[in-house]
């Protein structure tokens, strides 16, 4: 499990080699400077390529740190960010764009933080990357992409390493688009995050390559430092309910190649939830259950669909007590009710690997 700092850490120590004969002599390790960007409009960092329509500041292998609203200069539309290790730090620092296409791109070889910050991208036919290799963290962070009766919006969120296996982390965060895409390799930990999209087709799909997704009242929170700057942080984080709201063409995608912790959240999609723990060929060698204790889950607005969970292959169990499922499903079964482990049937007793009792199960 991570443990974030509030204030980015840098990559220090790069060593390089060079070849002498036969011997390979290794130089002392090189320590990259951070710069800190505190004039948007004038610091030296940021080029201006009007051909790419484009502001940029490219400044690997060194670090970056942004503290004032950064926005594409003249008359470019785009942001560009390379570093090795990017911090967005609010309330000052913040990122805004209104071009099509990528608008924003923000491209980390180590890792990325937004901290009390803004992501902003107004354009209905943009889309924001963010790209790293390392963690990343979002901390009273807000995102937003397009915005009402968006057509082409979208907000891609990945990480890459997987030695160790990289995390994403989102506490007392917020994130709008048409599609949200969430991947990393190791764990994604959300407490207190707000997940919105608009339609048409939009959709949502979270998902764990190598880890978990914990976003129930039992996930684990990093640490912070007492005088943190973060806006969802503190010495002791509380976890608090996580929402996915989706428009009348919703559909949300949640897998995990260990287990998945949906307890205490408020879902509401309109067509297809699909949760999927323990992907992969056959039985996990890892925990790999799915939790819904006291969460609210339904599909009942807009366009109807179904509601799917599968623990493992039906190999795990599926805990279900006091949850509130209400499936608004497009069959014309008698039991229109979701389907748990591959069992659409209530009382859920004879179902297999399905434990507790649902507060509502409709």
């Amino acid at each position: 499990m991570i443990t974030h700092n509030c204030l980015q850490m840098s990559r220090s120590l790069r060593v390089t080699g060079l070849a002498l004969a036969a011997v390979l002599v290794v130089a002392r390790p090189a320590v990259a400077a951070t710069i800190t960007v505190t004039d948007c409009a004038n610091d030296p960092n940021i080029v201006v390529q009007g051909g790419t329509d484009s502001t940029r500041i490219e400044v690997a292998p060194d670090d970056l740190v942004i503290e004032c609203a950064l926005a594409p200069l003249g008359s470019t539309d785009t942001l560009v960010l390379e570093a090795a290790n990017i911090t967005i730090q609010g309330p000052a620092g913040r990122l805004f764009a209104d071009g099509t296409g990528t608008a924003i791109r923000v491209t980390a070889s180590g890792m990325f933080s937004a901290l009390g910050s803004a992501i902003e991208s107004t354009n209905a036919n943009s889309s924001v990357d963010i790209v790293t290799g390392g963690d990343i963290l979002f901390d009273g962070t807000n995102v937003v992409v397009g915005g009402a009766g968006s057509g082409g919006d979208q907000l891609l969120i990945t990480c890459t390493d997987a030695s160790p296996d990289c995390t994403i982390t989102a506490l007392a965060s917020t994130f709008k688009s048409r599609e949200l895409d969430m991947i990393a390799v190791g764990d994604i930990v959300l407490s207190g995050v707000t997940i919105t999209t608009n339609s048409p087709r939009d959709r949502v799909e979270i998902v764990s390559l190598n880890g978990n997704v914990e976003a129930g009242a039992s996930a684990t929170l990093p640490q912070q430092p007492p005088n943190n700057k973060c806006g969802g942080g503190g010495t002791n984080p509380v976890r608090t309910p996580n929402r996915i709201f989706g428009g009348p063409e919703s559909d949300l995608v949640i897998q995990a190649f260990g287990f998945v912790d949906l307890s205490g959240s408020q879902i509401t999609v309109a067509q297809n939830i699909f949760v999927m723990s323990g992907v992969g060929g056959g039985a996990a060698t890892v925990p790999a259950f799915i939790d819904v204790t006291g969460a609210a889950i339904r599909n009942d607005i807009g366009k109807r669909g179904e509601i799917e969970m599968t623990a493992d292959e039906n190999l795990e169990d599926i805990l279900v007590d006091t949850v509130v499922l209400i499936d608004d499903d497009d069959s014309a079964s008698t039991n229109d009710v979701s389907e748990l482990n591959g069992c659409e049937v209530v009382p859920r007793g004879g179902c297999p690997n399905v434990v507790g009792t649902p507060t509502t199960d409709s």
